[in-house]
Parts: structure tokens; C-alpha cells; sequence
């Protein structure tokens, strides 16, 4: 999370960027950057699916950045790659730059596929570099 708020950071300097918390499991972009739990991902998808575009209402700005953070309810457990990626070709609309952040989940693995660039952050540890290398 931390690498994806400076990445995002620096990248919207340069221009329009979104930074996505895609972190299912652990979603930790609301509480880092002192955001409202909600609209959220599913709010941005509900939105997607319903207007087929990403509602500016869903999205939290925080100096140059916009920021769709994470689900912090039950329903994250129902989201599918397939609505974040919806999100992320909504968002690819509007924004010169999309920057998603993963976690570790199984949604995320799914999604990394369809991503232009991936920057893959490890602990730099024996067990963090095994981890690494299974992902």
C-alpha cells in the first residue's frame, strides 16, 4: 500500500491518476490516507454497472490523487475479477494513469494478468522472497 500511494503520489503530478484499492482482504487506503470507509469498490462498481462508467461520487480526492478505496464490509467476499475490471476500464476512460492495488489475494492474482505493468513488492526476507516467487 505504502509503494502505491508514492507511485500514484508521483505519477499524479504528471497528470490525471486513480489509485484503486483492490485489497479485498485488507483494504488499508481509507485508513492511511484518512478517507471515509465510503463510496468504496463496490459503490464504484454498483455505478459501473448500472451507468457503465466510474461516478465521480465513488471517487475521494486527496491532493492531485484520486483514490476509490477498499471494502470494509461483508460484501468484498463477493467480488469478482471481472468487477474490478470493469472498474479498471471505466477509470481507463477518464484518467491518463490507473494504479491498482492488489494485496495478496486470490483476486488480485487473477487480475495481474490484464495489467500493463506490475510492480510486485516483497518482504526482503528468505520467507518474503519464497512468497515472491510463488506469486
Amino acid at each position: 500500500t505504502e509503494v502505491a500511494v508514492a507511485y500514484a503520489a508521483s505519477v499524479a503530478e504528471d497528470g490525471s491518476s486513480l489509485l484503486i484499492d483492490a485489497d479485498v482482504e485488507a483494504p488499508a487506503l481509507a485508513i492511511r490516507l484518512g478517507l471515509a470507509p465510503r463510496p468504496d469498490l463496490l459503490d464504484a462498481i454498483d455505478g459501473v454497472r448500472s451507468e457503465a462508467i466510474l461516478d465521480p461520487v465513488t471517487v475521494h480526492t486527496v491532493g492531485p490523487l484520486d483514490v476509490v478505496v477498499g471494502p470494509h464490509r461483508g460484501a468484498a467476499d463477493d467480488v469478482r475479477p471481472s468487477h474490478v475490471e470493469s472498474v479498471i476500464r471505466a477509470a481507463r476512460q477518464r484518467y491518463e494513469t490507473t494504479i491498482v492495488d492488489l494485496g495478496t489475494s486470490e483476486l488480485g492474482a487473477a487480475l495481474v494478468e490484464d495489467l500493463d505493468a506490475t510492480i510486485l513488492v516483497a518482504d526482503a526476507s528468505a520467507l518474503g522472497i519464497v512468497r515472491a516467487r510463488a506469486s
